[in-house]
C-alpha cells in the first residue's frame, strides 16, 4: 500500500530507495486514492530524521495513508529554518477545523521540566482535547506519551536520576491483544530519557502491552478511546543512540554508554532488531485503531 506525502521531503527519496510505495500528495495519482488521513505533530529537533522514521512506519499499513505534518504555534524551533517549516508544516490553528483518522505526537527534549511550566503546554492540552472530537485514534511517543497520560488520566512522571539510554527487551503481558498481532517477545525498544511514568498508576488505569526487563510499562493503551502510548523511541534507527551518546560527551555531560547497545569491540550490536516489531505495531495501529476495527 502507498504512503502519500510531499515527496520533496528528504524521506521521499529515502523511502523510494527502500522500495516503499510512495505517492506525492500533490500529484494527479493522489487524486485517485482514498487514503486514511494521519497528522503528525513533530516536536523533535531533527525534523527530517523524525519525518522519515514515522513515514517509514506508516508505509507498512495495510491501506493507503496520507500524512500531514504540523507544529505548535507557541514555540518556533531554533534548529529548523522558518522557510522549511512554512513549506512543509501546518500549524495548530490550521488543522483545528479538520477531521483526521489518526494523530501521532512525537517525543520532545523537554522532559526534565514539569508539564505546566512549559510555554507550549496550554497549546498541547488544546490539541489533546481537539483530538477527542476530530481524530479517530492517537499514538503518543516517548515524552508525548507521558504528557498525554498526565492530561487524560492524571498519571504523573518522575525522574529516573541518571539518563536511561540503551536498548531494553520486553515481555508481552497481553499477546492476544489486536495491537500485538504477529509481534513476538522479546520486543526490543530503544530508550533515551530522564523521566518515567508512575508505574502503579499506569497499571491501574491502562492496559500494558509491553513491559521491560526492569519492570517498566513501556507500551500501553486505552482501547475505548483508541489511544496508544509508547514510552521510548521504537521508531529510532540503529545509529541514533550512538549519535546522542557522542553528542552528550561533547557537551561535557559524562554520560554512561547506552545499555545493551555496543558489542565488546564498541560497535553497534546487530542482534537486536526492533524495526520489524515497530513496523508491525504501526500496521496494527492503523488497522485496529485508525480504521476503527478494535477487538
Amino acid at each position: 500500500m502507498a504512503i502519500l506525502f510531499d515527496t520533496q521531503l528528504k524521506a521521499g527519496s529515502i523511502l523510494r530507495c527502500e522500495g516503499r510505495e510512495v505517492i506525492d500528495i500533490h500529484s494527479e495519482e493522489a487524486n485517485h486514492c482514498h487514503p486514511k488521513r494521519v497528522c503528525v505533530l513533530n516536536l523533535l529537533t531533527d525534523k527530517p530524521e523524525a519525518e522519515t522514521q514515522w513515514l517509514r512506519g506508516l508505509s507498512y499499513a495495510d491501506c493507503d495513508v496520507s500524512v500531514t505534518f504540523f507544529m505548535v504555534e507557541s514555540y518556533i524551533p531554533r534548529h529548523t529554518c522558518r522557510e522549511y517549516l512554512g513549506k512543509y508544516y501546518r500549524t495548530t490553528s490550521q488543522i483545528m477545523e479538520e477531521q483526521y483518522d489518526g494523530l501521532i505526537v512525537t517525543g520532545a527534549d523537554v522532559e526534565r521540566y514539569s508539564f505546566e511550566t512549559l510555554g507550549i503546554w496550554p497549546e498541547l492540552e488544546k490539541i489533546f482535547d481537539w483530538a477527542d472530537g476530530h481524530v479517530n485514534a492517537t499514538f503518543f511517543s516517548c515524552w508525548a506519551s507521558m504528557a498525554a497520560a498526565y492530561h487524560y488520566y492524571g498519571i504523573h512522571k518522575e525522574s529516573t536520576g541518571p539518563k536511561i539510554s540503551g536498548v531494553y527487551s520486553h515481555t508481552m503481558p497481553h499477546p492476544e491483544h489486536a495491537l500485538m498481532n504477529d509481534i513476538t517477545a522479546p520486543i526490543y525498544i530503544p530508550q533515551s530519557r530522564y523521566t518515567r511514568p508512575e508505574e502503579s498508576e499506569v497499571f491501574e488505569k491502562l492496559t500494558v502491552l509491553a513491559q521491560s526487563e526492569n519492570g517498566w510499562p513501556t507500551v500501553y493503551c486505552d482501547d475505548e478511546k483508541r489511544r496508544l502510548f509508547v514510552v521510548g523511541h521504537w521508531e529510532y534507527e540503529p545509529y541514533i543512540l550512538k549519535n546522542q551518546y557522542v553528542r552528550d560527551i561533547s557537551r561535557g555531560l559524562d554520560p554512561q554508554a547506552p545499555a545493551n547497545y555496543f558489542d565488546l569491540n564498541g560497535n553497534i550490536r546487530t542482534d537486536q532488531d526492533w524495526s520489524h516489531s515497530f513496523h508491525l505495531m504501526m500496521r496494527n495501529w492503523v488497522k485496529h485503531y485508525v480504521c476503527g476495527k478494535v477487538g
